[in-house]
């Protein structure tokens, strides 16, 4: 037979090594009688795992025949092993059960047969071996045989070809037997779920869903199996690690030459990546309709959706003829606070007050942030006397509240304006807006930080003023404020200029101006003083020095100690600024503190010599932050002093040279930015402070 010719042409005499495995010795007899001929066959026989393992470990044997049922000894893996070890290695695997789930459980290995111990002759065994064997030693480039007809080595590369076009595809794939047990998975539904072949073959396919999809993959499993030939679906599959992935499923029955159905092929496409997709667009979806609807800042309604409830509410009430409160709520002085303690600082008073408002009123009731430093309240189904009650509520906490935020701190307050849906001609949620504006603008007419009911507003002032004369004259005051602000401003950069050329000249002084100013705003921050003061003092920080303008270049820039003569001409820097000064009408508050800011409060300070009572406090301020940056500054005469030194230096000289209260309030402001190391040295002298001076 051509296959007994194959065999001798390829192997020699006695050279085909055969290691049979099988605890039964009537099994290992039978063996001995098919294969042991050892004009062909050498055959060696083990009927335990260890010398098993014994006999593999000493020799290399050409094909290994296993029994399936080995007590202790489990199949699968010990075909895994012996895979992972030579995966070309020949295998056969002989049972006394006719299993046709472990019959297809195999197809996984190219090199391996499964035989019926009913089936087992000394022909079929010989011609499988000869086959595996020889399988195992082509190469790929071998052709068909003569006459066209494709032989074994043809048969093979086929065989491996759809196998390799299963395992690689982009799908996962299984198929399942009648019964819907899984006999078939490729690596890339293996690699997907992170399971390993032995952990699926033989269970139900319904294993690779999570509990709570088992009843919906059931019916379609049963389908597949039955009426429907084919399917296409989605559910989730879970993975080894309890992942769940999506996926989309294509199903397909098998039928066998008889057109039986013997089972299913599912193809399984991940789409979690398409799903992830999906939730990231519809998220991005939501995040812009919230936007479009929120305030970015507050976290608050936006004008444009405040308006909208506030024509829904005013609407409602209207219908149910109830009464709609509202609250318009201005902070004072906001652009002053944004000008001196920067916009993030500003931000920062916004969320706050959004917060406290929030505090005061209902779920049911409406907020907004109506523009730039203004909040509209609506009070819903509520009465004049309530709203009072809020409004008054509000300002009083926001002028309790001491604002801080790391190193930047202040008080604030606000103006409040109340208007009812029950009072006035209001036919229209925009007409009780505009009653709430005008009673806002009166708060702010009558001094700020206070309420103003619209109702006060409809009545004749004592020199009988109407209403509409009232608005002009507010407009123009906030005209005359806004053009003095400007004017003011606009010397207030070209004095900055002037300063930071006259400093540029050595480099030891440079920005000295503009760091006063800051450390001068957040003492004064500190010292819980107005927007308004705060402001005044920066201002006059930054022309402290303007007068040095009048001193010679030659003193100022003189890299030595000065002389006394020298010391007492730059002692002249104060009164030279008020000569500079005293003609710009809008600087006459600025002028005492830029006089003062060298006087000390022993009296030794100068041009006046004055004590601590007449010193304004803006110059005490000032003469902190200036000895301050002086020290930690370099200076041709001297070297740096290191912040610890500094501190010393000014809590040292608190009492004489400078005011207690004024350093405790900037080591304050110090210590909420200093370096961890540098912490230590500041608190010891703000207890230093506070036992001396009893502050």
């Amino acid at each position: 037979m051509e296959e007994q010719k194959v065999s001798e042409d390829i192997f020699p005499k006695g050279h085909l090594k055969i290691l049979y495995f099988d605890d039964n010795e009537p099994d290992l007899e039978i063996m001995r009688r098919h294969l042991g001929d050892e004009r062909k066959i050498n055959l060696v026989c083990v009927s335990t795992l260890d010398q098993f393992n014994e006999q593999l470990g000493k020799a290399k044997y050409n094909c290994l025949i296993m029994d399936y049922r080995v007590p202790g000894v489990n199949i699968f893996d010990t075909v895994y092993k012996l895979f992972d070890g030579d995966p070309r290695r020949p295998i056969i695997i002989v049972s006394g059960v006719l299993d046709k789930k472990l019959s297809t459980s195999f197809l996984n290995f190219p090199f391996l047969r499964f035989i019926p111990k009913d089936d087992l002759n000394r022909e079929l065994l010989e011609k499988i071996i000869i086959e595996l064997v020889h399988a195992a030693q082509i190469k790929k480039e071998n052709t068909a045989q003569e006459g066209g007809a494709l032989g074994y080595e043809n048969k093979f590369l086929k065989q491996q070809f759809y196998v390799n076009v299963i395992e690689t595809m982009d799908e996962g794939l299984v198929t399942v037997d009648a019964q819907g047990a899984m006999i078939f998975i490729n690596k890339t539904l293996l690699r997907l779920l992170k399971y390993r072949v032995k952990d699926l073959l033989g269970q139900n396919a319904c294993m690779l869903v999570p509990d709570n999809q088992v009843s919906h993959f059931f019916l379609y499993l049963e389908d597949i199996l039955g009426p429907k030939k084919k399917m296409t679906f989605e559910i989730e599959c879970r993975g080894k690690d309890n992942t769940i992935v999506p996926v989309l499923v294509h199903s397909v029955q098998m039928h066998n030459e008889n057109n039986e159905i013997i089972g299913a092929f599912f193809t399984m496409t991940d789409l979690s990546e398409i799903k992830y997709k999906e939730i990231q667009l519809m998220e991005t979806n939501n995040m812009l309709e919230k936007q479009s609807r929120i305030d970015g800042l507050t976290g608050l309604l936006n004008h444009r959706s405040l308006h909208e409830c506030l024509n829904l509410e005013f609407m409602r009430a209207k219908v149910e003829n109830k009464v709609l409160i509202l609250i318009m709520v201005d902070i004072d002085y906001f652009k002053i606070i944004n000008n001196n303690l920067g916009h993030n600082f500003g931000d920062f008073i916004l969320k706050e007050i959004g917060r406290i408002i929030q505090d005061e009123i209902t779920p049911k009731d409406v907020l907004g942030r109506n523009e730039a430093d203004e909040f509209t309240i609506a009070l819903v189904d509520s009465d004049y006397k309530k709203g009072m009650f809020v409004a008054n509520s509000l300002r009083q906490r926001v002028a309790a509240q001491f604002f801080q935020e790391d190193e930047l701190s202040g008080r604030v307050t606000i103006s409040v304006g109340i208007a009812s849906s029950a009072e006035g001609e209001a036919n229209s949620a925009q007409e009780l807006v505009s009653f709430g504006d005008k009673a806002v603008c009166q708060a702010k007419s009558k001094g700020r930080n206070t309420v103003v009911s619209y109702s006060e507003v409809m009545k004749k002032s004592t020199d009988g003023i109407l209403e509409k004369q009232r608005d002009q004259i507010n407009v123009i005051e906030e005209q005359l404020v806004t053009l003095a602000d400007s004017s003011k401003k606009l010397y207030m950069e070209s004095a900055k200029a002037l300063i930071a050329a006259l400093e540029a000249k050595d480099p030891y002084t440079k920005a000295h101006s503009v760091n006063v100013a800051a450390y001068s705003s957040r003492i004064a921050a500190e010292l819980g003083l107005s927007p308004e003061q705060i402001e005044l003092i920066a201002d006059a920080a930054q022309l402290h020095d303007i007068g040095k303008i009048g001193i010679p270049e030659n003193i100022l820039l003189k890299p030595d100690k000065l002389t006394e003569e020298e010391y007492e001409a730059v002692k002249k820097h104060p009164l030279i600024s008020i000569q500079i000064l005293k003609r710009i009408k809008y600087m006459e508050s600025e002028l005492p503190i830029i006089q003062c800011h060298h006087e000390r409060p022993d009296g030794k300070g100068y041009p006046a010599g004055l004590l601590s009572s007449d010193i304004p406090l803006g110059a005490q301020i000032i003469a902190v932050a200036d000895s301050y940056d002086a020290m930690i500054s370099l200076r041709p005469y001297r070297d740096v002093l290191g912040i610890e030194d500094a501190v010393r230096e000014l809590t040292e000289n608190s009492g004489t040279q400078f005011n207690p209260e004024v350093i405790l309030a900037f080591l304050k402001v110090l210590l909420r930015g200093a370096a961890e190391e540098k912490k230590d040295c500041i608190s010891i002298c703000m207890e230093s402070l506070r036992n001396k001076f009893s502050i």
